[in-house]
């Protein structure tokens, strides 16, 4: 079964999940895990270019169905936005809805995948999608790219100026999504505050705010290379 992902959305969309035989045979056929954390990512990140979702496949007898995560340059820009009510737009998802949602639409039909899918989002609020976590892992690995970022700025012409707003743009929303994400949860869901709280407690962010560190940057240089004073 499911020998192309065609097939596995076809299954999806005309059984009965909630069926016990249905639910056994789709998670023999599709990592459902894997497949959560992929889509969770990217909606929690808002990041709207979701055509950019893969499958894929070991070529051996027995092996699921799994997904990659990959492109999110369209992340880490709107706290506000409701990326779970895009994702799983019947229309569509992704830039001018140009991917097909029938998969997550009609799994979010499944009671079992709903009660999976806040599970597991419960499951990473407090030790992956944590602002303080995520700041702190920002700020470390900002330090370790930090030095190769003057070459970076020249390459594709942009100016230092314009990287200091990106990354304070980062830090802004890194703050305010949990705020935005608990909203759009309790409210896809139809969760009572009480559920809410206790699946995805409030958050506070207690994490400095992320400083770039110039001295790492010939700053005159920089500003001459783009054509940019400010």
């Amino acid at each position: 079964k499911f020998k192309n992902n065609k097939e596995a959305t076809d299954f999806i969309k005309n059984n009965n999940l909630d069926d016990p035989n249905n639910w056994a045979t789709l998670e023999s056929m599709m990592d459902v895990d894997n497949m959560i954390d992929t889509y969770l990512c990217h909606i929690y990140y808002s990041n709207f270019d979701t055509v950019n979702i893969r499958w894929w496949r070991e070529k051996k007898d027995g092996a699921k169905w799994r997904w990659m995560l990959y492109d999110l340059d369209y992340a880490l820009y709107v706290p506000f936005q409701n990326n779970l009510e895009l994702i799983t737009d019947p229309e569509g998802h992704g830039v001018d809805k140009s991917f097909d949602s029938s998969l997550i639409y009609n799994l979010m039909k499944s009671d079992n995948f709903r009660q999976r899918f806040m599970q597991r989002t419960s499951t990473y609020w407090g030790n992956i999608f944590n602002s303080d976590v995520i700041l702190a892992k920002f700020a470390q690995t900002y330090g370790k790219i930090a030095a190769e970022m003057p070459n970076q700025l020249q390459r594709w012409d942009v100016s230092f100026s314009h990287h200091i707003d990106e990354m304070n743009e980062a830090d802004d929303f890194i703050r305010r999504r949990p705020a935005y994400f608990r909203t759009m949860f309790r409210n896809y869901f139809g969760l009572t505050e009480d559920e809410l709280d206790q699946l995805l407690p409030e958050q506070t962010v207690t994490y400095p705010k992320i400083i770039i560190d110039t001295s790492l940057f010939h700053i005159s240089e920089i500003m001459m290379m783009s054509g940019n004073t400010s």
